[in-house]
């Protein structure tokens, strides 16, 4: 009889497998809050996923808020003067950085508060491999700052803003343990 549950125990732990997740989102609460195109606004916050991936294809950060753009004054015509938000990790491996980064609002009127809702993926500068996400322990930083005047135009007011919002999305597989009567168990079989 003991036999008989060991081999049932055995049988049963051995149909059990891993599923795959396709897509994951962190919120990143630390970092919302105002910003203001003067000072600009520089947050980091460390990341560390409750599940380790094997693997990533596409990582976007998803931005959501308000801003008022400032005033930008040129010899011909005033432009709204928008907030540049980027986003930054530096991959640990290669010593390289993944970078995202999105203006807003586009368009808006110079002064009034405007939402905003964009995801943006991120990009490597060079050589940066998403080894580091795949430890589960990274670094995000974001900045928001006007963008650089060229020529003769001048900012005259900054642009403000909040950020309300802020959430990771990491595509890729993420291993959960599945039981073998579960649709989680039929996809899983289905993929291999």
């Amino acid at each position: 009889m003991r036999i008989s549950v060991v081999i049932a125990s055995l049988l049963l732990i051995s149909l059990q497998r891993q599923g795959y997740g396709e897509t994951v989102e962190v919120p990143l609460p630390e970092l919302t809050g105002e910003f203001d195109g003067l000072t600009g606004s520089n947050r980091s916050t460390n990341v560390n996923l409750a599940s380790l991936p094997d693997s990533v294809r596409h990582v976007w950060i998803r931005l959501t808020g308000t801003v008022a753009p400032g005033l930008t004054r040129c010899p011909d015509v005033d432009r709204p003067r928008p907030v540049y938000l980027t986003a930054l990790t530096l991959d640990e491996v290669t010593r390289d950085w993944w970078v995202a980064g999105a203006v807003v609002p586009k368009p808006a009127e110079i002064g009034v508060l405007s939402p905003f809702d964009v995801e943006v993926e991120f990009h490597p500068l060079s050589d940066a491999t998403w080894e580091t996400l795949m430890t589960g322990h990274f670094t995000v930083r974001l900045e928001a700052a006007p963008p650089v005047m060229v020529g003769l135009c001048v900012g005259v007011t900054q642009p403000r803003g909040t950020m309300t919002e802020v959430r990771l999305i990491i595509e890729g597989n993420f291993p959960s343990p599945v039981t073998p009567s579960t649709w989680g168990r039929l996809k899983s079989l289905w993929s291999e």
